[in-house]
C-alpha cells in the first residue's frame, strides 16, 4: 500500500510524506478526523515505512517487514484497541504499551504504535499515557487516532503533532461506492448520507442497514404521536458484542440527526442537503413540528452522540432519545445516561 491509495487527502498524506522524507516525523502524532477518510490507513502506512528495510523515508510494500506490518504480526509494531468486551482502551493497555516500548526494537531499529480510537481511553489510560508521550524513546513513533479530540485530555493533545483529516466530498465517495458495485442512483443517495465518511456510506450500503433507515424515518413522519418503546425498540441493538452495538447504535443516531438537521432546513424555507430520496417523509415531519422542537430535538439527538462517544449505557441512551421525541412519556429522561 501507499499513500497514493488513500483518496482525497492529500494535504495530510503530503505533509506526512514530507516528513518521513526529510526524517522530521514527530515522534507522537494525533490523526483527526471523522471515521472512514483514511486515517488509519495513513496510520498503517507510516508504520510501514518506518518499519521497512528500505525506509523510513516510503515502504516497498515487497520486504518481509512490510509483509508482516500488513498481516499484523511485526514484533516492532504496536496496536492498541478496545477489547471486543470493552468500549474503551483501559489502564492496564496503557501500562503494557509503555512497557513495551520501554524495550529495544526486536526485529530493526524502530518501533511503532497505533492506539485506535485513542478517544476511547479512559481518563486513567490517557493519564498513564502522558509519561510515554512525554518521555518518549527516540526510536518509537506513537499514532493516535481520534474522531472526537474533546475526549482527550489537553495534557494529551499538546504533547501530539496534529494532523487533520477533513471529511471526502460527496463525488468523491459516490464514485467509489460506484466502484464497489453500488448503482449509481443509491451511490448518489448514500454519498450524501454518508456526510463525508466512506464508512458510513459503507455501512449504510448494507441491506440490513438501508432497511432500518428508512423504516425508522418512514415510521417517525408517519405518525402524529411517537410511541416510546416503539422508537427505543428500533434505536436499540441487542446482543453482539459490545463495540459493534455502539457502533450501529451511534449510526443509527447520526441517521436519525441527519434527518431532523434536513427538517429544520425546510422548516426555515430552505432545501434539504442530505435526504434527497425522501422528500415527502421530510415534508411530513417538518410540517408536523415546528421549528423551536425540531431544534429541541437534534440537540438532544447531539447530547446522545456525544454519550455513545462517551462510552454512557447505550440502553440509557435510547430511551433518553426516545422519550424526547415522545414528548417526555415513557423513560424519565434526565436519569443515568451521564
Amino acid at each position: 500500500m501507499s499513500f497514493e491509495k488513500i483518496i482525497g487527502q492529500d494535504r495530510p498524506t503530503g505533509l506526512l510524506r514530507s516528513a518521513l522524507e526529510k526524517g522530521s516525523l514527530a515522534h507522537a502524532l494525533l490523526f483527526t478526523g471523522p471515521p472512514g477518510v483514511g486515517k488509519r490507513m495513513a496510520a498503517d502506512e507510516v508504520a510501514r515505512a518506518l518499519l521497512c528495510r528500505e525506509g523510513p523515508s516510503s515502504s516497498c510494500g515487497r520486504c518481509p517487514s512490510c509483509h508482516r506490518v500488513d498481516i499484523g504480526t511485526h514484533g516492532d509494531l504496536y496496536v492498541v484497541e478496545p477489547a471486543s468486551d470493552r468500549s474503551g482502551i483501559t489502564i492496564q493497555q496503557a501500562r503494557d504499551l509503555g512497557a513495551a516500548l520501554s524495550e529495544s526494537p526486536m526485529e530493526g531499529e524502530r518501533k511503532a504504535a497505533i492506539i485506535d480510537p485513542a478517544d476511547s481511553m479512559t481518563t486513567e489510560a490517557q493519564n498513564c499515557m502522558l509519561k510515554t508521550l512525554e518521555e518518549p524513546p527516540a526510536d518509537t513513533t506513537l499514532m493516535l487516532i481520534a474522531e472526537n479530540t474533546d475526549l482527550l485530555l489537553p495534557t494529551v493533545r499538546s504533547r501530539c503533532r496534529r494532523v487533520n483529516f477533513r471529511p471526502l466530498d460527496v463525488e468523491v465517495i459516490e464514485r467509489l461506492l460506484i466502484e464497489r458495485g453500488e448503482e449509481a442512483e443509491s451511490a448518489a443517495v448514500l454519498a450524501h448520507v454518508a456526510r463525508g465518511s466512506l464508512r458510513r456510506a459503507l455501512q449504510l450500503a448494507d441491506g440490513a442497514a438501508a432497511s432500518e433507515r428508512t423504516e425508522i424515518l418512514e415510521a417517525l413522519a408517519g405518525r402524529d404521536e411517537i410511541d416510546h418503546d416503539v422508537l427505543a425498540a428500533m434505536l436499540s441493538i441487542d446482543g453482539g458484542p459490545l463495540k459493534e452495538r455502539r457502533e450501529r447504535v451511534k449510526l443509527r443516531l447520526e441517521t436519525l440527526h441527519s434527518f431532523l438537521v434536513d427538517c429544520m432546513r425546510l422548516s426555515a424555507g430552505g432545501a434539504p442537503g442530505t435526504n434527497l430520496d425522501m422528500p415527502s417523509a421530510l415534508e411530513r415531519f417538518a410540517l408536523r413540528r415546528g421549528f423551536d422542537e425540531l431544534a429541541h430535538l437534534e440537540k438532544e439527538l447531539v447530547d446522545g452522540i456525544i454519550l455513545i462517544d462517551m462510552f454512557a449505557d447505550v440502553r440509557l441512551v435510547t430511551q433518553r432519545i426516545a422519550a424526547a421525541f415522545a414528548g417526555g412519556q415513557g423513560a424519565d429522561s434526565s436519569k443515568g445516561a451521564a
